[in-house]
């Protein structure tokens, strides 16, 4: 993975923030989806 790809890289509850704008809400999954997703290498063997 380049640089410039890893620097673009965002946490899943980023995303859906973005995604959903004013509509966004927190709910339970928020808090294990606000992890970096270069800290859940697991996930990104799906």
């Amino acid at each position: 993975m380049s640089e410039h790809e890893t620097n673009n890289i965002v946490s899943f509850e980023q995303y859906r923030r973005n995604k959903l704008g004013q509509a966004y809400h927190r709910d339970a999954l928020s808090e294990m989806f606000e992890q970096d997703l270069r800290e859940q290498a697991a996930l990104l063997m799906w």
